[in-house]
């Protein structure tokens, strides 16, 4: 709703250049950061774990879903490599779709890129927190939906192949959400600059 409420209201003011006044208060690698880092994977990892349990609640296969002595070696091969492609596609349309909220809020060119951990996108501009937080949790909650809608429709042996998929996209995403949290707790004027696995929180340096 605060989201929804500031495109109301027309509060969205991003800019391409650091405004006079301000200076850096924060800043996140989540590369380098280990204690971040750390705890981002403990808590995404956990996340995996919960769903899981939560999965086998509604079909206790999860097992002879990938590995069912009748369908042979070869099959099960192949559906292992579906899992993984259908993984790495949701993956790679998360990062698609942070780069198209960013183009279509700042207007601007927007880069990706692969550090060799983790894939990213990013525009040269300073986002406000309402900003940042709609590219960050907008593309989680559209795959999410989408997601969710395909486990419903999709036959029983097909549920794990789409639910683990889902549990990609939430887990996976913790990083995000946990950003969103503790750029929450900073000024409200701040200004954040994302350089994929590095961000930057600037405010005005009176505050």
């Amino acid at each position: 709703m605060i989201i929804w409420e500031a495109f109301l209201e027309g509060k969205l003011k991003n800019t391409t250049e650091l405004p006079q006044g301000y200076e850096e208060i924060y800043k996140i690698n989540l590369q380098n950061d280990k204690k971040n880092v750390l705890f981002i994977h403990i808590i995404s990892f956990g996340i995996l774990i919960l769903m899981i349990i939560v999965g086998m609640i509604f079909a206790p296969v999860l097992p002879t879903a990938f590995f069912n002595y009748h369908d042979g070696l070869i099959v099960c091969l192949e559906k292992l490599v579906l899992l993984l492609v259908g993984a790495l596609l949701c993956m790679m349309l998360q990062i698609l779709l942070n780069g198209i909220c960013m183009h279509c809020l700042l207007k601007v060119n927007v880069h990706y890129g692969f550090t060799g951990i983790y894939l990213y996108s990013r525009a040269d501009a300073y986002l406000n927190k309402k900003s940042y937080s709609l590219i960050a949790l907008l593309p989680i909650v559209v795959l999410g939906i989408i997601i969710l809608i395909l486990n419903c429709l999709v036959v029983s042996s097909w549920f794990w192949y789409v639910y683990l998929i889902q549990i990609v996209n939430i887990s996976g995403s913790f990083g995000n959400i946990y950003l969103v949290y503790k750029f929450h707790k900073l000024p409200k004027d701040i200004l954040i600059k994302d350089d994929g696995v590095s961000m930057t929180a600037y405010s005005h340096t009176g505050h």
